[in-house]
């Protein structure tokens, strides 16, 4: 699940651009506020945050993924 952190039309332009195929939420400021309280102090995105299945942080990242990158981070969480 993503959180587009925009207007609407704006996030729906990106999705369709990226062919994004999972859920995204629409946030406000406090998404902001979220996602520094996830470790990203700087605000920037993209900022991923991946929970196993109990719900804990196991991996953060500031910036894009490379090919494969994410698989290879979720695939042994999904065990």
């Amino acid at each position: 699940m993503g959180i587009g952190v925009d207007k609407l039309p704006n996030i729906v332009e990106f999705a369709a651009n990226l062919k994004i195929t999972y859920p995204l939420l629409i946030g406000d400021a406090r998404a902001l506020d979220l996602m520094r309280s996830l470790g990203n102090e700087a605000g920037a995105l993209p900022y991923t945050v991946i929970l196993d299945r109990q719900g804990t942080v196991t991996y953060r990242k500031l910036g894009a993924f490379r090919q494969g990158e994410l698989d290879a981070i979720v695939t042994p969480l999904l065990r």
